[in-house]
């Protein structure tokens, strides 16, 4: 019996965050509705309009950072 070598255990999935689910799904084509990110994330509509909001000031702080605005 051979041994075999460099045998690595297998990767867990990454669990993606919720605020990535949800910018995963407004970067499709023709974005997405807040009923398909509510039920994407499982979160009720204001904590999902919320996230957008965020989502939203973290873009406008990034691009003033990086001198776009």
């Amino acid at each position: 019996m051979t041994k075999r070598k460099n045998i690595q255990p297998a990767l867990e999935p990454v669990k993606k965050t919720k605020a990535a689910l949800v910018l995963e799904l407004l970067q499709c084509d023709g974005g997405a509705t807040l009923a398909e990110l509510v039920e994407a994330t499982g979160s009720l509509p204001h904590t999902t309009r919320a996230a957008l909001t965020a989502c939203a000031r973290r873009a406008a702080r990034s691009s003033r950072a990086n001198g776009m605005a």
